[in-house]
């Protein structure tokens, strides 16, 4: 599997670099022909081959012919209003200053409210990532909507067999009969659940539509989706393969993304996610499978070992993006792993507080909404002041790194090299 996930993006991104003009068709021909024998290969390393050779032509057919023109534009004006309406509510709870321009670039990918000193910390101290909306910010929302949700319609799945076994018979034969009809209607437990997860899905992206469809955000949500519909489908996922296929249909929609830093640095945190978590889990659970299962049972142990998945997690996503931020930025944050590790829990907090907090304006509670606000509003400023405390300390930033593509490419090279041995030392171990 992970054979054929680079079979899409080498062969794509091969193919976009020597893309040239020519015949449409006879691309258009080969690719199905090419697909079809990867389908049917019966052995791995053919349909490997196979693939690579028709995302090599997808690549070329690509950037042979124009861009789609998605016109899109029409559809995020509509939603203006009421992006407008939410970001007022956020003013009107009494969130102002820096802990606004924060709050309301982590929910709603709106930053022109950000200052210049703000924006200095962040990026110093490796922590901009958090004020772009991205990965990190939709999957927090969609497992909130997939534990909400979820939870709530199973519950009502069950109501009516509930009457069903405890209602009365006397004086109740319409309502029965009327439950009966409701029950003998009623999907399977599994189709019920595909359709909640699609309901899921489709508020994902009508989120999405709200902030603007930023680039970031998009290539988030259709992994968010594949991701779901795999899970739909019964079909085994892992990261890389997701990724890959979210990779082809980004470049097949908008090939110079290639070139994006944005879309270089989220894809290459999230290979290096994919590629580093699981063997560093591995150090310390026997079950690399199921984590779960051999998870510490005491509170002190529980919480070590989310520490230690936290650095894990945010170790994995530097060593993929940190020589791209010498090659861009010309800076390395020295305690941006530990900067890491307390800004995760805080913009976890921060997006699941102003998608409630949000949620809330919509409802009569006031009460509730002003207490979300009380918390989001402490909780943005802890985490500005907690930078601005990082970013003081001695050597917090090493300025001045300058590198040429051709040392990021051996940096990279390195990089693979001192992995695969490690992971070869791991196995044998």
């Amino acid at each position: 599997m992970k054979s054929l996930s680079l079979a899409f993006i080498i062969g794509l991104f091969a193919g976009s670099a020597i893309a040239g003009e020519l015949s449409v068709l006879s691309l258009y021909i080969l690719l199905v022909v090419l697909l079809f024998a990867g389908i049917f290969f019966s052995r791995e390393n053919l349909r490997t081959i196979a693939f690579f050779f028709a995302f090599f032509v997808a690549g070329i057919l690509r950037m042979t012919i124009a861009d789609v023109p998605l016109h899109i534009d029409g559809l995020v004006e509509f939603f203006e209003p009421l992006r407008r309406q939410l970001s007022d509510g956020i003013a009107h709870f009494g969130i102002s200053g820096d802990e606004n321009a924060v709050v309301t670039a982590m929910s709603l990918g709106d930053k022109s409210g950000i200052n210049p000193e703000l924006k200095h910390v962040y990026s110093q101290t490796g922590a901009s990532y958090v004020l772009a909306l991205s990965g990190m910010h939709l999957t927090i929302i969609y497992f909130i909507l997939s534990w909400v949700v979820m939870r709530t319609m199973l519950w009502l799945y069950v109501v009516p067999e509930l009457l069903w076994e405890k209602l009365p018979v006397e004086n109740n034969l319409r309502l029965r009969r009327v439950i009966k009809t409701f029950l003998r209607l009623q999907p399977s437990e599994q189709l019920y659940r595909n359709i909640i997860s699609f309901a899921i899905l489709l508020l994902i992206w009508l989120y999405v539509i709200l902030v603007g469809m930023s680039p970031s955000v998009v290539r988030s949500a259709m992994m968010l989706s594949i991701y779901g519909i795999s899970r739909m489908l019964f079909r085994k996922h892992d990261v890389i393969t997701v990724l890959a296929l979210t990779a082809f249909l980004t470049l097949m929609i908008s090939p110079l993304s290639l070139f994006d830093v944005g879309f270089q640095m989220s894809y290459l945190a999230v290979f290096g996610i994919g590629m580093y978590m699981p063997r560093l889990m591995q150090l310390v659970y026997k079950n690399d499978v199921n984590w779960s299962e051999d998870a510490p049972t005491s509170i002190l142990g529980r919480f070590l070992m989310w520490v230690y998945g936290s650095l894990a997690l945010s170790f994995s996503a530097q060593i993929m993006v940190l020589p791209l931020v010498l090659f861009y930025f010309h800076t390395l944050p020295c305690y941006g792993l530990v900067s890491s590790l307390v800004v995760s829990v805080t913009a976890m907090l921060i997006v699941g507080l102003s998608f409630a907090f949000l949620t809330s304006l919509f409802l009569p509670f006031v009460v509730v909404s002003e207490a979300l606000a009380y918390m989001l509003n402490a909780m943005a400023h802890f985490q500005n002041v907690f930078l601005e405390h990082v970013i003081a300390l001695p050597y917090s930033v090493i300025a001045g790194v300058n590198i040429n593509i051709w040392q990021l490419l051996i940096i990279y090279v390195i990089i693979f090299c001192l992995s695969r041995i490690a992971f070869i030392l791991m196995r044998t171990r």
